[in-house]
């Protein structure tokens, strides 16, 4: 996992005051900007990369594998957004914008450090963008808010126009999870976890 996804950014910008160096001195020592390191601290994930986020632990004297440097406990009870990235998923839901078929993920609330599966195919949940240069967290939507990035490409082939594909597509996912709100109804399913991709369904992701 990228440095910028697993630091505590609060005890990097405490580390700081307490050691007397401003913003601007460690911008200056880490070569980036004041900005950069205001973001920073701030939790912006995207502020500054990898190499910058070494630069400035080394100057404050931070182990990065110290649990301190990571918030280790405080991410073990964090939830964070995730979703399916298998573009046939029933999780994912079909629509056009441009003839083009995007897919509107299901998202799921999971620990961060829980290695979570889909319930409908089984694959591992993602939780940051499919961009392997962006990899920002999972907010609602079908894009990434940062860099604009579909969250889970379509790559099947269309045997038929893009909208009929979508619309016979779009029926399938609505029977599927119809169906399983029934048999949560009647209690032949449990109903934990927490699925929202068409303002729908809400379980079984």
């Amino acid at each position: 996992m990228p440095l910028r996804l697993n630091v505590n950014h609060e005890f990097f910008r405490r580390t700081r005051r307490e050691k007397g160096i401003t913003q601007a001195e460690l911008a200056r020592l880490a070569g980036c900007t004041q900005s950069a390191v205001s973001m920073f601290e701030a939790g912006r994930r995207d502020a500054v990369n990898d190499a910058t986020i070494q630069t400035i632990a080394s100057v404050l004297d931070i182990d990065l594998k110290g649990p301190d440097a990571t918030g280790a406990e405080a991410a073990a009870a964090a939830f964070v957004a995730k979703y399916c990235p298998i573009d046939d998923c029933p999780s994912n839901f079909p629509y056009l914008v441009r003839n083009r078929v995007l897919l509107m993920p299901g998202i799921v609330n999971s620990a961060v450090q829980e290695k979570t599966r889909c319930r409908l195919c089984g694959e591992l949940l993602e939780s940051t963008c499919s961009n392997g240069d962006c990899m920002a967290p999972v907010t609602r939507g079908a894009c990434c808010h940062l860099c604009g990035t579909p969250y889970v490409s379509f790559i099947g082939e269309l045997n038929e126009s893009p909208e009929l594909f979508v619309s016979r597509r779009q029926t399938e996912v609505r029977n599927l999870r119809e169906s399983m709100q029934n048999q949560s109804r009647h209690g032949f399913i449990g109903s934990a976890g927490s699925c929202d991709s068409d303002g729908g369904s809400r379980n079984g992701c």
